[in-house]
């Protein structure tokens, strides 16, 4: 499951950056994520995929420098 989580986040990146989707979208799922790899579960799927080489130097700088919210914005 966190294979599938992480390559669609990264996919999303990718459109932002490239198709001019609403910034407000990747700042959220941004902060998700970012929620997610301090969980525990979270922390060990984002270890496995770096360890795997799946995820762009890139992203995974933007994911690991991304704020940790308090507030994850669920409206």
């Amino acid at each position: 499951m966190g294979r599938a989580y992480f390559d669609r986040l990264q996919a999303q990146r990718f459109i932002s950056r490239n198709r001019g989707t609403a910034p407000e979208v990747w700042k959220r799922q941004k902060t998700w994520a970012r929620a997610y790899i301090e969980s525990p579960m979270g922390r060990i799927d984002w270890q496995r995929q770096k360890a795997m080489g799946f995820l762009t130097p890139a992203f995974i700088a933007e994911i690991e420098t991304w704020p940790l919210s308090t507030e994850i914005g669920l409206d």
